[in-house]
């Protein structure tokens, strides 16, 4: 009987332990992401700490929506979408692979100055992309 109640007692911790992983205080992020007007079909969102400090947070973009965890606080939203080109390509092993190409200006990934606040709550975003940047 005391055998019972300790391996009850150690999956209980147990539990609890793998309970405590590291997304420590994100919350939920969502959104919809466009370019010229139309849903990204397949990319990837990306949030960067404004100040170089703590974890970087993001999820893939699907059908123009994302959704994901992320610690509150000011962001730099980069993003980023490929596409196939046409082309094709000699692959080792694989023969054939399709060329992709990432579409999206520089203004909104590697150069993005773009920023929003994640909050504790709340965090429904829209970003309507153009090839001008604006």
């Amino acid at each position: 009987m005391i055998r019972d109640i300790s391996l009850v007692l150690l999956l209980a911790v147990l539990a609890a332990a793998a309970g405590c992983g590291s997304s420590g205080d994100a919350v939920a992020v969502e959104g919809e992401a466009t370019f010229d007007g139309e849903p990204i079909p397949s990319g990837r969102i990306s949030l960067e700490p404004a100040d170089g400090k703590g974890p970087s947070a993001g999820g893939p973009i699907t059908d123009g929506r994302f959704s994901f965890q992320a610690p509150p606080g000011e962001k730099i939203v980069r993003i980023t979408a490929t596409r196939e080109t046409g082309e094709f390509e000699e692959v080792p092993v694989l023969g054939q692979a399709a060329v992709t190409e990432q579409y999206l200006p520089d203004c909104y990934n590697a150069e993005s100055t773009r920023k929003i606040t994640v909050e504790t709550s709340g965090n429904a975003f829209t970003f309507a992309l153009t090839s001008d940047c604006e």
